[in-house]
């Protein structure tokens, strides 16, 4: 379940909690400095293959909304792979 290049600490059990992921997860991000690449509560509304596309690096589009200063804005973006997206309610550690 690990990332080839990062692997779980050497003392996490074979079935990490909730929170262990989700300290796995942050430290990846940390690691690779992929913050800035990641956009925090939005709602992925749909995501679309283009098949066909002329450009490669541009074959998925994703339609997002987010609320900013309490009004709705869509919006969209392509890319050329996409992740599935999850809801991290989850694997938020609940206090």
């Amino acid at each position: 379940m690990a990332f080839r290049d990062h692997p779980f600490p050497a003392d996490t059990p074979p079935f990490p909690s909730h929170k262990q992921i989700v300290q796995y997860l942050q430290a990846t991000v940390k690691k690779r400095n992929l913050e800035p690449h990641i956009s925090f509560s939005t709602l992925v509304r749909a995501v679309y293959f283009t098949p066909g596309s002329d450009d490669p690096a541009s074959k998925w589009t994703v339609a997002t909304s987010k609320t900013v200063d309490g009004e709705r804005v869509d919006s969209s973006e392509t890319f050329s792979h996409v992740g599935e997206p999850c809801d991290t309610r989850e694997l938020v550690p609940q206090s």
